[in-house]
């Protein structure tokens, strides 16, 4: 399925056209020439390492149903985070805060599994799981470190502030280091994902 998207491919089947033609002028030229022999050698060299650095570069070819299918997976994804990326990256968690602004922050662990989010290209997938990685640290350290006060309004215990002051510092830190570690993973996937998809 690659190799026929990389046929397909204007620029890259001529490079690999060129790099069999090379391969089938060196081997049957009878050419005894040292010099012209060398020649073709290099040019075979430089294809070879043409292709192996398209491979590299770029290891997955979409074709146009590929990439609006993951361009609709993408945008599903912004949707659904974007409340709450907001949120934790506007809001002092070190306080109180409502936990009805990261709900869909919190239940988008759960895609982990589904495979109807899976990305068909694997950079895009590999910063997907990196994401959800974040997510789910800074999930478990605000629902073991924060109680309820009012509804879904949450906090760190304020009677840690006077008690253990050290041990609720360490708390309120960690909980915006989390908080800034998704948004880091958030903006990667935004950025990287657009140049991708090319959005």
């Amino acid at each position: 399925m690659i190799f026929k998207k990389i046929w397909n491919d204007p620029v890259w089947s001529k490079v690999i056209a060129g790099v069999i033609l090379s391969v089938l002028t060196l081997l049957f030229s009878g050419i005894n020439s040292t010099s012209i022999t060398n020649i073709w050698f290099i040019i075979l060299i430089i294809g070879v390492l043409l292709i192996f650095i398209c491979f590299i570069k770029y290891p997955y070819w979409y074709d146009n149903e590929t990439r609006e299918a993951d361009r609709r997976l993408f945008n599903t994804m912004i949707e659904q985070l974007s409340e709450g990326i907001d949120f934790i990256r506007e809001h002092d968690l070190g306080g109180s805060f409502s936990t009805a602004y990261l709900q869909k922050l919190y239940d988008f662990e759960y895609i982990k599994k589904n495979p109807n989010y899976n990305f068909l290209n694997p950079k895009i997938e590999k910063l997907k799981k990196e994401l959800i990685q974040q997510i789910i640290a800074f999930k478990e350290i605000t629902l073991t470190n924060t109680f309820p006060i009012n509804g879904d309004i949450v906090r760190i215990p304020a009677e840690w502030r006077d008690e253990k002051p050290e041990f609720y510092n360490k708390i309120r830190q960690s909980i915006h280091a989390a908080a800034d570690n998704v948004c880091k993973s958030y903006d990667k996937f935004i950025n990287k994902g657009k140049k991708i998809l090319k959005i």
